[in-house]
């Protein structure tokens, strides 16, 4: 990415289409993401990206969300309400990782809240594996996107808004380690998001 603007999407099921500014250096992952600078990208203990999604509940376990055995993160097992607030209070609720309090934000005129998760420290050795040949396994946060935490530890700052009545989620995955201008830099482009439903 060169610094330009650049389309995402469609976000989710429906048409919702994101123009994100792409800083410098950084890697798009068509559709919905954006990684950091390689050879770091997403990866601890400095990595950042930024994710696009939407989500239809959480897993009551992030570590064990092959709940029906599938072999896929379908079901979360957390029934959630329709609202961003209804989504918060699951995500505050959860006793597998920390959360700071919910305030409110507004992206491109459409309002929500915003929160950061504080995964724990643990392996993923034993969490659910979506491909038996994985060395390790994935914690998945939310049911409905292929969002999985990146690696022990991760953090997510989550701006949750409301777009026509659908939760738009804009996720900042990074680490304890992760330099203080590539979390400047991330801010930015939450802030300077246009949100097209």
């Amino acid at each position: 990415m060169t610094g330009g603007r650049y389309l995402f999407g469609p976000i989710g099921d429906d048409s919702t289409m994101i123009v994100a500014t792409g800083p410098d250096g950084w890697v798009g992952h068509p559709s919905w993401a954006m990684f950091g600078p390689d050879p770091v990208g997403l990866d601890a203990p400095t990595g950042i990206g930024i994710s696009f999604f939407t989500a239809n509940g959480v897993y009551s376990d992030p570590c064990h969300w092959d709940v029906l055995g599938t072999g896929r993160a379908d079901y979360g097992g957390v029934n959630v309400g329709p609202t961003v607030g209804d989504l918060m209070a699951a995500l505050r609720a959860n006793p597998h990782y920390t959360s700071s309090a919910a305030t409110p934000v507004t992206i491109d005129g459409y309002t929500g809240k915003e929160l950061e998760l504080q995964l724990p420290n643990d392996s993923f050795d034993s969490c659910d594996k979506d491909n038996p040949a994985d060395a390790g396994g994935h914690a998945f946060v939310f049911s409905g996107p292929g969002v999985y935490a990146q690696r022990p530890a991760n953090r997510w700052h989550l701006y949750i808004v409301n777009v026509d009545g659908a939760r738009l989620i804009a996720g900042v995955l990074s680490y304890a380690k992760t330099p203080h201008s590539e979390l400047d830099r991330a801010r930015n482009v939450i802030e300077t998001l246009d949100i097209n439903p």
